[in-house]
């Protein structure tokens, strides 16, 4: 059975970066992605409407499971913006995260030595939100999967599956393709998929 870390990690290489027509990056899911994530993702977005920075912060948090730490080394992990101009983006970006730093502000007793520190421990906050809903549903993912094989035959098989990655001259996405898996491994390969 998969890891909730290696869970992860697949599912922070769904994931690609594009660019809008005025050239702003953004992250989206790949097409053809396992429904999970999508439905993993939206859920991560909680009151959101889809969001530039949600998916940020989704795709940051993943990055931090994929290496390793579990909930409270994530947590501990987790960091906000540093620079002026990226905490005021972010905030700046949707109204409802100015509820983010009123509410940092009412924990501490609302006093901060700067506007910054307001701003940084809302945000946060919400990497803290985003973070554990998608610590919860990895975990729902793996409970559903319900796969009998032990994580050290999992780790064995692994080892002799190969994927061919490529990318067309055209194109800015790289594609992955399986090779050919026994019965045992395709399974595998289609739990974590899921």
């Amino acid at each position: 059975m998969p890891t909730i870390n290696e869970l992860a990690d697949e599912f922070s290489r769904a994931f690609v970066l594009l660019h809008r027509q005025d050239g702003s990056p953004y992250f989206v899911l790949r097409d053809g992605s396992p429904e999970w994530m999508r439905d993993a993702a939206m859920k991560a977005h909680g009151d959101f409407m889809p969001d530039d920075t949600r998916y940020e912060f989704i795709l940051d948090a993943l990055h931090i499971i994929a290496n390793g730490a579990n909930l409270d080394e994530a947590e501990d992990s987790l960091e906000a913006d540093i620079y002026n101009a990226n905490l005021l983006r972010c905030v700046s970006s949707n109204l409802v995260r100015m509820g983010y730093v009123d509410e940092a502000m009412e924990e501490i007793g609302g006093e901060f030595d700067s506007l910054a520190s307001a701003l940084q421990l809302g945000q946060l906050a919400e990497r803290r939100e985003v973070l554990y809903a998608i610590w919860k549903e990895l975990e729902r993912s793996l409970q559903e999967q319900k796969i009998t094989m032990s994580p050290k035959r999992a780790a064995e098989l692994t080892q002799t599956m190969y994927e061919l990655q490529y990318t067309l001259p055209d194109s800015s996405e790289t594609k992955r393709i399986p090779l050919q898996m026994d019965d045992e491994q395709a399974m595998l390969y289609a739990a974590i998929r899921r």
